[in-house]
């Protein structure tokens, strides 16, 4: 980890976050998420439901949008394989939806 990881992780844990929810988008996602699995309980949400953002689309929104989601339990996560299994999930790219 670098050092800013390393700080994002320790600045999360000292405001009591244990849970984290964050969009699946193109590639930017997995070594942030790979971070955060070794310690928070992670939502992965489906794209396609912040693309349904009612308003303009803005960073901001989105992440009230998936805060709300996340709050509710209504948002779709995407099945994220083990972290040994996860090199042959990228490959093959199949998405499996949870409940």
């Amino acid at each position: 980890m670098t050092a800013d990881s390393v700080g994002a992780v320790d600045w999360l844990l000292g405001h009591g976050v244990t849970h984290v929810a964050m969009e699946s988008t193109g590639e930017y996602w997995k070594p942030v998420y790979n971070i955060l699995e070794e310690t928070f309980e992670l939502l992965l949400v489906n794209p396609q439901h912040i693309k349904a953002v009612p308003g303009r689309k803005t960073d901001v929104n989105d992440a009230e949008w998936i805060a709300e989601l996340f709050a509710v339990w209504t948002a779709a996560c995407q099945f994220r394989a083990a972290q040994g299994n996860a090199p042959a999930r990228t490959d093959t790219r199949t998405h499996h939806i949870c409940a």
